[in-house]
């Protein structure tokens, strides 16, 4: 647990570093992030190797790895279509169906999403760096070292409890949020210490995470849009294939219990 407080206090000095180069605001946290999930990572990987001669998979991605992506993905796309579906009735009750089924109009003036079509080609790869960040790589590095690495050491010491509650709040303290939004993050912390306790993988709390920062980026993306709503449909549609799809999988890689009796 020492090697977890060294890290983040390390990392976080990033921010004062990190202003000597005068980028701009969105450079800096793309740089910021990616730096820190390198460090982290590459930490945890290197501590794992050379003191215990033990690969990264061991934290959680050595067993039934489509089986646990799939499933997590389809409660994921059943949720949005069943949001989905409620909300496009409700739309199709207030509206036309031609206003309803028209293109959702250009951005608002002066909105992030405007700024982001008028920039440079510069300007945008570094937006869609800082997006695969958000996306893909933030949430990677904090489920290794918030769930995979530290979660285990402190449930084997005080117990499965009160390791997910100290690693959800660790979690929370590394989000600069608001009062409500922090008692959240603690929840939803202590939820993915449960499945990662209740499945010993890290990619059903990976995956979950991913589609929340994802969701989470393109709905403030397009809620810029003039008449955002008009996506809900389409977007409803494309869940209930990809929601087909996914419990296709699902099905298909589910262990047998003859399966899970030959892995324990």
């Amino acid at each position: 647990m020492v090697l977890v407080f060294v890290v983040l206090t390390a990392t976080a000095l990033f921010d004062p570093l990190l202003d000597l180069l005068a980028l701009t605001p969105i450079a800096l946290l793309a740089l910021g992030f990616f730096l820190q999930a390198a460090i982290v990572t590459n930490t945890i990987y290197w501590r794992l190797r050379l003191r215990y001669n033990l690969p990264m998979s061991v934290l959680g991605f050595n067993m039934n790895v489509v089986y646990h992506i799939a499933w997590p993905l389809a409660v994921v796309f059943a949720g949005m279509s069943l949001v989905g579906i409620l909300w496009s009735l409700l739309l199709f009750m207030h509206r036309p169906l031609a206003q309803v089924m028209a293109l959702p109009g250009s951005p608002r003036p002066g909105s992030p999403l405007e700024a982001l079509g008028l920039s440079s080609p510069s300007t945008l790869a570094i937006a869609v760096f800082y997006s695969f960040d958000v996306v893909l790589l933030m949430p990677l590095m904090e489920e290794i070292l918030f769930r995979g690495f530290a979660y285990t050491p402190v449930s084997r010491r005080f117990g499965q409890q009160k390791a997910a509650i100290f690693t959800a709040v660790l979690w929370a303290l590394v989000h600069p949020l608001g009062f409500p939004r922090t008692v959240i993050i603690i929840l939803v912390g202590i939820l993915y210490a449960y499945l990662y306790q209740r499945t010993e993988s890290l990619l059903p709390s990976l995956s979950f995470h991913i589609a929340g920062n994802t969701a989470i980026t393109l709905g403030w993306l397009l809620s810029d849009l003039k008449d955002a709503e008009r996506l809900v449909p389409p977007t409803t549609a494309m869940s209930c294939v990809l929601f087909a799809i996914v419990w296709s999988i699902y099905k298909r890689t589910k262990p047998t219990e003859a399966s899970q009796c030959d892995e324990g």
